[in-house]
């Protein structure tokens, strides 16, 4: 896989799978996570928000930095998160 946005829903899904517990179906996550668990934003964030809201999503877990950067996205709420650890913390 190239695309780095895809880091944060994997280590998500494994953490899911090992734990038993689902992720949320109304919740879409995307975010790359460093070599020290810090979760690194992506490129368009904009674009995957809106294209999400149009699948049915309702919430979105991402990097708190893209968050930050982020203008008039509706119909989609959105979570922040600085580390993999902080993301485990608020999913599970």
């Amino acid at each position: 896989m190239e695309e780095p946005a895809i880091d944060l829903p994997l280590a998500l899904s494994l953490g899911s799978s090992y734990m038993d517990k689902p992720v949320p179906s109304d919740l879409t996550i995307f975010g790359e996570i460093g070599l020290a668990g810090e979760a690194r934003g992506v490129g368009q964030p904009e674009t995957r928000l809106k294209e999400a809201a149009k699948m049915g999503f309702k919430r979105a877990l991402m990097p708190k930095n893209n968050v930050d950067k982020l203008k008039n996205i509706k119909n989609i709420d959105l979570i922040g998160v600085n580390s993999i650890k902080e993301a485990f913390d608020v999913l599970f």
